[in-house]
Order: structure tokens, then sequence, then C-alpha cells
């Protein structure tokens, strides 16, 4: 062998070993080092304890507890900031919430009959037949949360199984 060629292998086989070495520990997992911290003189102190019950079938005596005042209230700051929000979604006009698009197809007959026909099997729901060419979409519900929409939309699916929750903008009533 070369000595240029004997001398690169032999550097990669060092280098080899050196990346197939152990890995060295750098800290203990005993408890030795857990994180402590003690907390306790940021905690408020506290004035009224209940008395413990005694659950006697023959004494029922109701437990009265006095009132005790927040210490650290954020109601104020908390009322200040969801004023902001209020006064920003009004001067905006809508908001995000969901819809229940009950179909969505480019023809305008169907979208008419499917309107009709929720008319005649559920009355309680206002709906409105929106067209972004080429789409005509039939929606109905206006909902802040997924959670407010599920029992309509479980409602509705028993009659319209293609019907699904989109998202949507909510105008938002001054």
């Amino acid at each position: 062998m070369r000595p240029v060629a004997l001398k690169t292998f032999l550097s990669f086989i060092i280098a080899a070993l050196y990346c197939c070495r152990p890995a060295l520990q750098t800290a203990s997992t005993g408890q030795q080092n857990a994180y402590y911290e003690d907390l306790s003189p940021l905690r408020p102190p506290v004035s009224a304890q209940p008395e413990e019950q005694h659950h006697d079938s023959t004494s029922a005596k109701p437990v009265t507890l006095k009132f005790v005042e927040p210490v650290y209230a954020v109601n104020r700051k908390v009322d200040a900031v969801l004023d902001s929000i209020d006064r920003f979604y009004l001067q905006q006009g809508n908001i995000d919430g969901y819809t229940i698009q009950v179909y969505a197809g480019t023809k305008r007959d169907e979208a008419l009959q499917i309107k009709k026909v929720m008319f005649e099997k559920l009355p309680q729901f206002e709906t409105e037949i929106q067209y972004n060419q080429p789409t005509f979409r039939v929606k109905t519900g206006s909902y802040f949360s997924v959670l407010e929409a599920q029992k309509d939309y479980q409602l509705i699916k028993q009659y319209f199984p293609s019907a699904i929750l989109v998202p949507d903008k909510i105008p938002v009533k001054q």
C-alpha cells in the first residue's frame, strides 16, 4: 500500500472507532438532582378552615364557611382585555365561528330543493343559499364553537347525511 492511502485508511478507522464509543454520562438520574423550590412564602394564608365532619345519620348540621376575599384577583385586568376584544370584533363586523353546510354543488335547482326540504323537515332552522361562482352552498346556523353546534349538527345529519360543520364568519349584532 502506498503511504498516503495507508494514512487515509488509518484515519478513517480511528474516526469510525471514535464515533462508535459509548456516550459519556453527563448527569445522574438519581433523586439527589431533583428540582425543588419552596413556594410557601408565596402562598396566601388561609384564615377559615372547615372542621372535620363526622358522618352520622342522626346529626345533620350544615357547615357554614365564611367568605374569603380573594387577594390576587385579576378581574379588572381580564375585564379590560375582554372589553378591548369586544370593541375589535364590533369594529370588524364579524367573528370567527362555525356554520352547518347542508349542500355544496354547482346546480341551483338542487340547492333550492335542499332548502325547501330543510324548511319542511326542520322549520326551526333558518337556511340561506350562498353563491360563489360556480358553487351554490346551503348553510344554516351560526355558532361560536364546535361544541355549541354539535346538537344541531347531529339533528341535521339525520336528514342530510352529507352535512358538514364548516368554519365561517359570523356577523356581530350591535
